[in-house]
């Protein structure tokens, strides 16, 4: 029992360490919108409190229709790797040990993520970057391994078999390969996204934004610079490369409008919000034509307190932004986050409440952590209002 008071103890101690470690032209203008005010609008509750951690990155399998997170920080568990069912809430235990997530792979059939190994007395022995199976049976793959304090920024190619390993710490990119258990580095810095073929890698310095990233290609080794315009910026941001090439999501300084970027191009302006948008914790639709974010503001009470929470769904395409959350709640201890430096990115200093969202069933849903409760909710109407 003294043991897990220990490890209890000094996980959210870790958890912000690890955090501090990360952190280190336009369209036509378009009006901020402020569609009608909502002060509950909630979603199908498909887990109650206490089982996922409330700021876990969340993502969604496509091989098994699960919400794959990590779980709440309690005496019987300490953020062990749980997979959710969409539907009914069932949860399984995928791997008992402290888990950071950090990936999916592209089929949705493995989750690649950092395990902690603590010592006896409370303190890491190691970390390792794992990957397991999502099907019933499968056991936990280590990749990589570092001793005491560490991290590993982990990338799985499309094509099933690559993938992009940065320890921090480490001076190279290291590219494992699932089928002959092989290594060899590439590059500097950390990975990014990997392009539809494979073929090259987005990378960017461990400690620099993404105006710093670079492509590499793997078969030759040739680097060269990737032309993001983007700037340094701690609003959030999010990058994927998709049929067009690299593409990066990011919030603006002032946290009140959401731009898309890509090479060659100045930054477009996709909405700009009456309210305070939450970079954190962004998700895009596999299609990349809707955009799920959080934003917040002083709600309308007499209570200097209590803030109006809400999520909104931006679908590009069809040029409307509609509501699919939305809660009065009292503000919370500010919680540390991943900065924008290692992909996941997020405000430094963001509200607790704030969970991660991810588009299911394609584009036409929306699962998301809101305090500690994850919810779903049709992620295509009712529109509220038009961006254009």
């Amino acid at each position: 029992m003294r043991r897990l008071a220990l490890r209890s103890a000094r996980i959210l101690p870790l958890a912000a360490m690890i955090v501090i470690l990360l952190v280190a032209g336009c369209s036509k203008d378009r009006n901020p919108i402020r569609p009608q005010e909502s002060a509950q609008q909630l979603g199908t509750l498909v887990a109650a409190a206490g089982v996922a951690d409330p700021n876990s990155a969340l993502l969604w399998s496509v091989a098994t229709d699960e919400l794959v997170c990590s779980g709440a920080v309690t005496f019987a568990q300490l953020g062990h790797l749980i997979a959710i069912r969409r539907t009914t809430g069932a949860v399984r235990t995928l791997d008992a040990v402290t888990s950071i997530m950090n990936a999916l792979a592209p089929d949705g059939s493995a989750v690649y993520y950092n395990a902690i190994l603590w010592g006896s007395e409370g303190a890491i022995d190691s970390i390792q970057a794992r990957r397991i199976g999502l099907g019933s049976g499968s056991t936990p793959r280590r990749i990589a391994s570092c001793g005491g304090f560490c991290l590993h920024i982990i990338q799985p190619a499309p094509d099933g078999d690559q993938v992009a390993i940065s320890t921090l710490g480490s001076d190279s990119i290291q590219i494992h390969s699932l089928s002959t258990g092989s290594s060899r580095a590439v590059a500097a810095g950390v990975p990014v996204a990997f392009s539809p073929n494979s073929a090259q890698l987005l990378t960017r310095e461990a400690f620099g934004g993404l105006n710093t990233a670079s492509l590499v290609t793997l078969a030759t080794g040739v680097v060269e610079p990737a032309g993001l315009d983007v700037p340094d910026l701690n609003g959030g941001e999010l990058a994927r490369w998709d049929a067009q090439g690299p593409v990066v999501l990011y919030v603006s300084e002032d946290r009140k409008s959401l731009y898309r970027a890509r090479a060659g191009a100045a930054p477009t302006l996709l909405w700009s919000s009456p309210d305070s948008l939450h970079g954190s914790k962004m998700a895009t639709s596999p299609s990349g034509q809707r955009v799920a974010v959080w934003t917040s503001r002083a709600a309308a009470t007499d209570s200097t307190a209590m803030r109006l929470y809400q999520l909104y769904v931006v679908d590009e395409t069809a040029g409307a932004v509609r509501i699919a959350f939305a809660k009065v709640a009292g503000t919370t201890v500010l919680a540390l986050r991943r900065a924008p430096r290692f992909g996941a990115t997020a405000d430094i200093f963001p509200d607790a409440r704030l969970g991660g969202m991810a588009f299911t069933g394609g584009e036409t849903e929306l699962a998301y952590l809101f305090d500690g409760r994850l919810y779903r909710t049709p992620a295509l109407t009712p529109v509220t209002a038009s961006i254009r």
